[in-house]
Formats: C-alpha cells, sequence, structure tokens
C-alpha cells in the first residue's frame, strides 16, 4: 500500500497515511531522495502510483503539501528547506 503526505496538523503517521504541515515556514520545498544517496525518488499524485509529481514539491505560503503518495517497496530520504 502507498504512504500519503498530506495537508495535516502536525507530523504524523498513521498506518499508511502520513500528514505534514511546516507550520511557519511558509514556502518550504521538500525533496524525497532514495535513501543514501542524491538521486531524487519517484512521488505521486494518486494512490495507483501513476500520476508523478516533480519533486521536489512546495508548500503552499501556509506551509501545507498536496498529497503526495510514496512507493512502498522503496526507502524514502526527506529533506525540508525555505524556499
Amino acid at each position: 500500500m502507498p504512504f500519503r503526505i498530506g495537508a495535516g496538523s502536525g507530523i504524523g503517521c498513521t498506518g499508511a497515511l502520513v500528514t505534514s504541515v511546516f507550520a511557519g515556514a511558509g514556502a518550504a520545498s521538500v525533496y524525497f531522495f532514495v535513501t543514501g544517496t542524491t538521486t531524487l525518488a519517484p512521488i505521486y499524485s494518486d494512490s495507483g502510483l501513476t500520476t508523478p509529481l516533480l519533486n521536489p514539491v512546495s508548500a503552499d505560503g501556509l506551509g501545507r503539501l498536496p498529497n503526495i503518495y510514496l512507493d512502498d517497496t522503496l526507502t524514502y530520504r526527506v529533506r525540508a528547506v525555505d524556499s
């Protein structure tokens, strides 16, 4: 089952749902890498993992991310930076 990251409160995980808000960060950029490399990992906008998203993903002015689905066969490293 793919993991999903999207707008929520704080950073947490309930089952396969991961939510994230960078409160006070404004327009942050979030990078998803294959762990142990500098290779950007594939991320998706749908649970079927058929619609790729651009990596990095930009948060809006309130620090909210769009829904992001991750392939559970990969191990991701995530880096968030101020834009």
